[in-house]
């Protein structure tokens, strides 16, 4: 992992390993706040011997962070003797992580060497190890909280295929606690992909710990109208555990923006989890547009999963609208696990035409897959085109075909373990009695069809 090319990273081709008068100097002044406090060597002793076995977690935690505090090049030759003679556990494994990251604040070079010199797989073994990129990460966070510039240039350094996004995501950690700005200002420099949202996610969270205010102050500066939708829905899931009604009189600044639209769904699933008839009485009263139909879906959504005679109850006493239209077919498909029948005629009343007919139809095909005899009857009753049921039906036979033909075609192959063997024949067994009801099932569908 750590070698470019057959040079070491360390190579006097990189400019930016070594620490500048600057930073050493600030490093030294830390350290010597550590000394000038009366960390003595017997205190240095102590805190050795409380990472051994033996020791309370509380008191070895406690033991290790005023280690790390108090870490320097004078007793670091001490600190990695006892790490290197403590058996390895998941606590372990963390605490090198953090030693590491301590390090790296007066000698990132010493750090870094140190990780080039493991073994090619790294510390530890099986379950219980830690890769070299693994180790590196603390070691980019601890520098990019001091100089994320020279973090970002050394990490650029590495080819394309090291360049992981678990690395850049400790990068922007560091970065975030140096200056977030700046770090908001870089993330929208790079792909608006899956992996830059998530560490939108990251920043956000960061500057949002440390001031909502000013989180959401910078989030309205944002020019990226994509990277400003990432920011407002990443900071209303932290915002809405917290305190949705101060996240809820933000957004009413910004409802009929699409950006702050996800960021609204966020706050309906949320609030309604801890006080339902704040959220409800707010979405009732916000004017009537996607923010409010997003926003009470996905509210119906989440409080259907604890709660689904309240919901159903909220939506009667609502006037039926397009507005409300995600709410009541969230409520139905819920209600559909339950009662199918209660379920689709709450579907009847969904006002626009395409979600009522694809809502009621999928209702009616889920209901035949479990229940051929009731939905049919039901179709008969609601005058329900009783061949729709009927495609549904075929639909379900080819499946069952083509998956039975792979099983098939597995079974006949060579080298098939008994393990592996007796579970495709068990698939087998199901799928050819499945086969069979199809079959059965088919000729009474066109039966009732033509009737």
């Amino acid at each position: 992992m750590l070698q470019v090319e057959g040079r070491s990273l360390l190579g006097s081709d990189i400019p930016t390993h070594a620490m500048s008068a600057a930073e050493l100097a600030a490093a030294r002044r830390s350290l010597a706040q550590g000394v000038a406090l009366g960390y003595s060597a017997d205190d240095l002793a102590r805190d050795l011997r409380m990472l051994g076995r033996g020791s309370s977690p509380m008191e070895r935690y406690e033991s290790l962070t005023r280690l790390l505090e108090n870490l320097s090049p004078e007793n670091l030759p001490q600190v990695l003797r006892a790490f290197k003679d403590i058996p390895p556990t998941t606590e372990y494994l963390n605490e090198y992580q953090m030693l590491l990251y301590a390090w790296t604040k007066f000698d990132r070079a010493g750090a870094i060497d140190f990780i080039e010199d493991l073994e090619a797989g790294g510390l530890g073994s099986g379950e219980l190890s830690l890769s070299k990129e693994e180790l590196l990460k603390p070691v980019l966070s601890s520098w990019a909280s001091e100089n994320p510039k020279q973090a970002l240039a050394w990490f650029e350094y590495l080819p394309k295929e090291q360049q992981t996004h678990h690395l850049k995501l400790s990068l922007m950690s560091g970065w975030a606690s140096n200056n977030p700005t700046e770090a908001a200002e870089y993330l929208q420099t790079q792909p608006a992909n899956q992996n830059r949202e998530y560490l939108a996610g990251q920043l956000a969270s960061h500057m949002f710990k440390q001031s909502p205010q000013s989180a959401a102050a910078w989030a309205e500066d944002i020019k990226d109208q994509k990277f400003k939708e990432q920011i407002f829905e990443e900071l209303a899931e932290d915002w809405v555990s917290v305190d949705p009604k101060g996240l809820a009189s933000w957004l009413e600044g910004h409802i009929h923006q699409q950006y702050a639209w996800e960021a609204v769904e966020d706050l309906g699933r949320g609030w309604v989890a801890s006080d339902s008839t704040a959220a409800t009485e707010w979405f009732e009263n916000l004017p009537d547009g996607p923010a409010k139909q997003k926003g009470i879906h996905k509210m119906a959504q989440s409080w259907a999963e604890n709660d689904l005679a309240s919901m159903g109850e909220w939506l009667n006493t609502l006037p039926d609208s397009t507005t409300t239209d995600r709410g009541v077919q969230a409520y139905s498909e819920r209600l559909a696990e339950q009662a199918p029948e209660s379920a689709l005629e709450s579907a009847m009343g969904i006002m626009n035409d395409d979600m009522r007919n694809e809502t009621v139809h999928e209702l009616a095909q889920d209901w035949y897959s479990r229940d051929q005899e009731a939905a049919l009857s039901w179709a008969e009753a609601n005058d329900y085109p009783p061949e729709a049921m009927e495609r549904t039906l075929d639909i379900y036979a080819k499946m069952n075909a083509q998956q039975l033909q792979q099983i098939n075609k597995m079974i006949n192959r060579d080298q098939v373990s008994p393990d592996r063997m007796r579970e495709l024949r068990a698939t087998q067994a199901m799928l050819q009695e499945q086969a069979a009801q199809f079959e059965e099932m088919i000729p009474k569908v066109e039966r009732t069809n033509n009737g």
